[in-house]
């Protein structure tokens, strides 16, 4: 669904947005929007690699950034209660971030460039359309990661947790937010709530933003996600 915002916290907040969104600590995670890679196919991972193409946001992902942007606002989200934004470094979520930040919602000397949010490696395919050679992109073989020198989901889901617990400690207070690509965005997510989630474009997906040493907290944010999915 067009820049859908999932929300899987209590249904207060389905009810109340801006006064929930004020009183508790969440992560915002955002898809970034549409990049001119999405439209041609190719990979898009690794600045650094001699094959690599620089992928700005289409006019449509643009748009869908200022929308992702209005959302947030609507449900109360701002520069009130937003400690940190922590961006891939990728043009796309670059742009993103800054569109976001334009529009009001958090000022850009809180945005934190790291690494750990960039899109799951492409190895030798770097540059390349991964149609004919990856089976599934979002699910990557073994075999397709010998082959191509590819990034293992559990390599990607490693990092996103590794970010997710320094970002829990570092702010005792108010929201975080990741703007990051659809492999990471999936692997933690289905860390945290053991559900696959594959985020579209300028998507967002808002959750608690707790230590994970909790057992009992998977279990809540599973339910409540499910009632949330069924009020579409």
């Amino acid at each position: 669904m067009k820049n859908k915002i999932f929300f899987i916290f209590s249904l207060l907040l389905l009810w109340q947005p801006a006064a929930q969104a004020l009183q508790e600590r969440h992560l915002i995670i955002i898809h970034h929007a549409e990049g001119e890679h999405s439209i041609v196919g190719v990979a898009h991972s690794n600045p650094k690699h001699p094959d690599y193409q620089d992928s700005r946001l289409t006019a449509k992902g643009k748009e869908q950034a200022r929308n992702t942007a209005e959302r947030l606002v609507l449900h109360g989200f701002d520069n009130r209660n937003i400690a940190a934004v922590f961006v891939s470094p990728l043009p796309s979520a670059q742009e993103t971030a800054e569109i976001i930040s334009d529009f009001g919602i958090f000022p850009r000397e809180k945005i934190i460039t790291d690494d750990r949010l960039i899109e799951a490696q492409a190895g030798d395919l770097e540059g390349e359309a991964l149609e004919g050679h990856i089976k599934d992109t979002w699910h990557v073989s073994q075999e397709e990661v010998k082959k191509y020198d590819l990034e293992t989901n559990f390599q990607v889901r490693t990092r996103m947790m590794q970010l997710y617990d320094q970002a829990q400690k570092q702010y005792s207070e108010g929201h975080i937010v990741f703007i990051t690509h659809g492999t990471p965005a999936m692997e933690l997510l289905q860390d945290i709530i053991q559900i696959e989630v594959r985020l579209n474009p300028s998507e967002a997906y808002v959750l608690p933003l707790v230590a994970r040493k909790s057992q009992n907290t998977t279990s809540n944010i599973v339910a409540t996600f499910e009632s949330a999915e069924q009020m579409g």
